[in-house]
């Protein structure tokens, strides 16, 4: 009989509030038949991206809409995760997950399909869609980047609720 213990991995998509916003998205990792998971994804801060870690957290947890098992490693390899989570330059959640992904599949983490699968689903920034609007490019990012820092500091809304990311260029 085995002893050896295996992690899940997953792409989480948070919950959103308007048909018009978009998802956040995450890695989750947790051990099988355990809904005890951590978050590891990439958080907007006033200068760019932060790497954020989320321990203790739940595969219950209702901001999740949507988890995607994207594979199963041993338990003993977590540490690589954990090491090509912090490698890759944090940036827009949806594009760091692809980078992330890349990363995965280079070790032989995942299969390359997954990668191709979400780099296909990444939805354009605000700032694209804006500037599509006619807005100059300067007008359009600082206008969206008050909007970023109004949802984070004076709504108070975390990033997992409600994805900021989409604000950036």
């Amino acid at each position: 009989m085995s002893t050896t213990r295996y992690l899940y991995m997953y792409i989480a998509m948070g919950q959103k509030d308007r048909e018009e916003r978009q998802r956040h998205w995450f890695l989750v990792i947790a051990p099988n038949n355990s809904f005890n998971c951590t978050f590891y994804h990439a958080t907007p801060i006033d200068s760019g991206y932060k790497h954020t870690i989320q321990i203790g957290q739940s595969l219950l947890d209702p901001r999740i809409a949507y988890i995607n098992h994207i594979g199963t490693i041993p338990a003993s390899e977590q540490k690589i995760v954990y090491d090509l989570t912090r490698s890759v330059m944090p940036q827009r959640c949806h594009c760091y997950i692809v980078s992330l992904l890349d990363a995965l599949n280079l070790r032989g983490l995942i299969d390359p399909y997954q990668q191709e699968i979400f780099e296909a689903e990444v939805p354009p920034s605000m700032f694209w869609h804006a500037r599509d609007m006619g807005l100059e490019a300067e007008t359009a990012a600082g206008t969206l980047i008050d909007a970023a820092r109004f949802v984070r500091e004076e709504l108070g809304v975390d990033s997992v609720s409600y994805c900021a990311c989409f604000f950036d260029t």
